[in-house]
């Protein structure tokens, strides 16, 4: 496995709000892109003070719907600087994804 890449969500969406699809779709991008090279994602949430469905949704459930599998997902990423709260929350979107990935 490669080296461990931090990628602070404050960052990429330049917002503590991350309440919108488009920026989940672009921590997911910087997600996939890393785990596709090769290389391990830690995910900071450091300085975020809202997470919303939508955003996780996109951020986070697309990747349980992908091609890459959940083993090397679960493998590849960290969360990191998420509170007990924001952790229930990111284990409720990977569930719904993997919900919705069996129906379909």
């Amino acid at each position: 496995m490669g080296i461990d890449i931090i990628i602070e969500v404050y960052n990429v969406v330049k917002s503590e709000f991350c309440i919108g699809f488009r920026d989940g779709n672009r921590i997911f991008e910087e997600i996939r892109d890393t785990i596709s090279q090769g290389n391990r994602a830690v995910v900071s949430f450091k300085n975020i003070r809202s997470l919303s469905a939508a955003f996780l949704e996109s951020a986070i459930g697309q990747l349980y719907k992908s091609e890459i599998p959940e083993a090397k997902l679960e493998k590849c990423i960290t969360w990191e600087d998420v509170s007990p709260t924001r952790k229930l929350l990111i284990e409720r979107a990977i569930a719904e994804a993997k919900k919705s990935k069996v129906v379909s």
